[in-house]
């Protein structure tokens, strides 16, 4: 019975760090959005790996997240450029 509980209490745990800032990434720039029924975060976060930029959106209870390490952030905004300059024609 014990370790059931160990294993509940670790799996609490992870989810609650999960929901919050990880105490090793410092954010260096934030933009929040409200988007229709959707919340989007886009972040800049530094830590000992590096910086990234990470982009949470959250709609009826659900999370879906991307992160770009710094190395990947001008192609990626290459990608989007791109993509949304089709949409407009």
């Amino acid at each position: 019975m014990p370790l059931a509980e160990e294993r509940i209490f670790r799996f609490s745990v992870r989810e609650a760090m999960d929901q919050t800032q990880k105490p090793s990434d410092t954010i260096l720039a934030i933009q929040e959005l409200q988007i229709e029924r959707k919340h989007v975060l886009i972040e800049i976060r530094e830590n000992a790996r590096g910086r990234f930029l990470k982009i949470v959106e959250t709609t009826a209870g659900k999370r879906n997240t991307v992160i770009i390490p710094e190395s990947g952030i001008n192609d990626f905004n290459t990608a989007i450029d791109s993509v949304i300059s089709k949409l407009r024609g």
